[in-house]
This record gives C-alpha cells, sequence and structure tokens, in this order.
C-alpha cells in the first residue's frame, strides 16, 4: 500500500524519529492539537499566528509540521503554532484535511522573513522513481518561488515563457507520478514473491529476511 496523501504520523517511529533528527538535531517531536481560528485563511500559519499574538499575547513558536505519504516519502512543511502565556503549544491555522492534530517540531534555527520556504524531505522507498519525484517537487518550488514570486503568496503572474515553462514542469509531475506507482506496485509485488532467504529486491545486499522482509 502506499500514497501520495499527505497524513499525520499515527506513532512516532524510529524512522520518523530519524528524519526529525536530520532536520532539528536535538529536538523530540511533539503531538499538538489542531483548534483552528475562526475566519483564518487555511495553510497562512505565519499570518494567523502573528496576528493572534498581537490580538492575545502569548508567542509564535517557528518549527516544521512533519507528513507522511504511506510508502513513499516524510515531509517537514515550514509551520508556526502559537504558545500561550502558559507554555501551552496550539495549532491555529485552518487545513483542508482537517486533522484533529499535527505531530511538530520545533526549530530554533527556522527564520520565516516573507518567502516562502521548501519542505524537507526524505523517501521511504530505495527506488530512483521515487527519488526523481522529490527532485521534481524541489524543481517546481524553486521555479514557483524564483525572484519576486518567492514572497507572494496568492497566485502566481507568468508571462507566456514562464507559463509554458509551468505547464513543462507539471507534466513532468504527472509524468513521474505514475512512473512511480507504477515501479512501487512491481516492487510490492516482488517483496511479496521474495522468500526469507532471497536476495532483497531492494538491493540492498542483504537477505530478504534481514532487510524488507524482518517482522
Amino acid at each position: 500500500m502506499f500514497s501520495l496523501i499527505p497524513t499525520t504520523p499515527l506513532t512516532i517511529t524510529e524512522d520518523v524519529r530519524s528524519f526529525c533528527q536530520d532536520v532539528s538535531p536535538g529536538v523530540e517531536p511533539l503531538y499538538i492539537a489542531v483548534t483552528p481560528k475562526k475566519g483564518a485563511k487555511e495553510n497562512d500559519c505565519f499570518t494567523v499566528v502573528e496576528d493572534h499574538v498581537n490580538e492575545y499575547g502569548g508567542s509564535s513558536v517557528l518549527g516544521w509540521q512533519i507528513w507522511v505519504c504511506v510508502n513513499v516519502m516524510i515531509e517537514a512543511e515550514a509551520h508556526s503554532v502559537w504558545r500561550d502565556r502558559e507554555g501551552g503549544l496550539h495549532d491555529l491555522t485552518p487545513k483542508s484535511s482537517n486533522p484533529e492534530k499535527i505531530l511538530f517540531l520545533s526549530d530554533s534555527h527556522l527564520a520565516y522573513e516573507g518567502r516562502q520556504i521548501n519542505s524537507k524531505r526524505r523517501s521511504f522507498s530505495p527506488l530512483e522513481e521515487v527519488k526523481r519525484y522529490l527532485e521534481i517537487l524541489d524543481e517546481k518550488f524553486e521555479f514557483m518561488n524564483s525572484g519576486e514570486r518567492a514572497m507572494k503568496n496568492d497566485g502566481l503572474q507568468l508571462d507566456d515563457a514562464q507559463s509554458r515553462c509551468f505547464i513543462q514542469i507539471g507534466r513532468k509531475k504527472q509524468n513521474q507520478t505514475k512512473n512511480m506507482f507504477s515501479a512501487l506496485k512491481k516492487f510490492d509485488e516482488s517483496l511479496e514473491k521474495a522468500a526469507r532467504n532471497d536476495p532483497c529486491p531492494c538491493k540492498s545486499g542483504l537477505k530478504f529476511k534481514k532487510c524488507h522482509g524482518r517482522v
């Protein structure tokens, strides 16, 4: 099973903890309840928290919201939450997926100065098709946030040449998504057929029972 729908990790596994340590060393991720601020704009966390601090006090805490796409990747998305006067943390930003909680990783080195911040991602798969997909996500971000566009949160103003480039990146992403899912399906099928003492299909050099076949 694999999916590109981002969800909050159900538990903090070793893979999740390892990724978080690479993103913000020495900091433990924690679950925070989502209590969307009425009338606030979806996903506009920096503005939502700043406005709330100005109105009610407390402070903003910058860090990363951790998402997983099952058996595909893990992602750290730049995020801001509100710290109340008693020190409690609250996620005030509405989200289209309406999660009850998020996994948040604070980062004292993260700064938001109006420019969009690219997510940090890691593949859950050894497949090159997945790694290429992540590269295209970075390519799309760099295009959408080049020059003055990096300071804009609403829409893109593109000339004809830029529009053609944007469409090309979109097609590239679409095609790579199909390639990735096809490769993931074949990989899953190879795992199902592998015997315990066979070489692992991921080409790690280990036997299946010592690699993807571990219980």
